[in-house]
């Protein structure tokens, strides 16, 4: 199955640019908050329109602040979407109430190609977007599993109740 050959899909991209501290400490919580809390309903409400998805994330070097970037390839009304969905997610209004994040408006990824690097082998090329589409499904369900496990070892320790503001000073 080689869905990359529908052409009326693009990939499409959704940054989240994350603050730093005020000792300029990245802020690696605020992308695993990010991926379950903002995205993953919006992934499995959006799966039948979304071929293949992958998740970036950016951290410290390279000239670059932090970012989280969740890019699939779908069509354009279900960016639309997904976009709409990010802006009136709960956790959405919570990072952006306590200045944690600045949310970057979707747009049409430029390489067509599967978002590789562009001096890998043709082959590669092809085979990249299915692999770190099955990469980032694992991190998802990943974070889902450490959730599990804090809420056995840490009974008294609700993850969906959790006063994330204290995270964030």
């Amino acid at each position: 199955m080689n869905v990359i050959r529908d052409a009326a899909q693009r990939w499409h991209s959704f940054t989240f640019q994350i603050a730093r501290t005020k000792n300029g400490e990245t802020q690696w919580w605020v992308d695993i908050f990010i991926l379950d809390r903002i995205l993953r309903d919006i992934l499995e409400a959006e799966q039948a329109e979304v071929s293949l998805w992958r998740i970036h994330r950016r951290g410290e070097g390279g000239g670059h602040e932090q970012e989280f970037t969740l890019e699939c390839r779908t069509y354009k009304e279900a960016a639309d979407r997904i976009d709409k969905r990010i802006r009136e997610n709960a956790g959405y209004t919570f990072l952006d109430s306590h200045k944690l994040m600045k949310y970057v408006r979707p747009k049409p990824v430029a390489k067509p190609d599967g978002l590789s690097e562009t001096n890998w082998p043709a082959e590669l090329k092809k085979a990249w977007p299915y692999y770190i589409h099955g990469v980032s499904k694992m991190f998802l369900e990943f974070a889902e599993q450490m959730k599990v496990r804090t809420q056995k070892e840490s009974p008294d320790l609700n993850y969906d109740t959790l006063d994330i503001g204290q995270m964030a000073k």
